[in-house]
């Protein structure tokens, strides 16, 4: 069987998953991202200083992923 064949489901997690998981913030699936205005599951993310989630979008396997973040006016991330 090809890696093609084999499904994300079945596939051991990548380095990057296991560092994302790691990460303790939300990981939101799926073809579609829900609209990024409303209320998006975040958390506080410590390496940056502020909540946030990352976004995995089906179909692009990890070549196609983001992270949101919460920033208040006149704040700032972590270096």
């Amino acid at each position: 069987m090809n890696d093609a064949a084999i499904s994300a489901e079945t596939k051991p997690p990548s380095p990057y998953d296991l560092w994302q998981r790691a990460e303790g913030v939300p990981i939101i699936e799926g073809h579609i991202v829900p609209d990024m205005s409303g209320d998006l599951p975040m958390r506080f993310w410590p390496r940056k200083g502020v909540n946030g989630a990352f976004i995995q979008l089906r179909g692009g396997e990890g070549s196609m992923d983001a992270h949101v973040i919460e920033l208040a006016p006149t704040k700032h991330t972590e270096a």
